[in-house]
């Protein structure tokens, strides 16, 4: 796969721990809470589209193929990649809510 260069986006941030209200003027968001807006989708993809507002978990990939994966359990994975301090299958870090863009695996 190769790079993604994205012209702005509109982001929104929103931390359910923040009681203020108040959305940041910025075009960037670094939150805990990941929600951003689909610019791309591999061709096995089915449940997204692009330009559709989606939100992003801790864990953006696992093996698929173990026991815990095939019983929805992800989580249990010894090979899920988390969506921050972690290396996707690129070689490239994850950067959760501080990344420009991610690749996550539809769910």
């Amino acid at each position: 796969m190769g790079s993604l260069e994205v012209e702005e986006r509109t982001t929104t941030g929103w931390a359910a721990t923040d009681p203020s209200g108040v959305l940041s003027p910025y075009t960037y968001c670094l939150r805990h809470e990941v929600i951003g807006e689909v610019v791309e989708v591999g061709s096995n993809v089915g449940k997204f589209r692009v330009g559709e507002t989606v939100g992003v978990g801790c864990i953006v990939g696992c093996c698929g193929s173990c026991r815990p994966c095939k019983s929805d359990v992800e989580q249990y994975c010894n090979k899920k990649i988390w969506s921050y301090n972690d290396v996707y299958t690129d070689g490239k870090p994850t950067q959760g809510g501080f990344a420009g863009s991610m690749i996550v695996d539809q769910k």
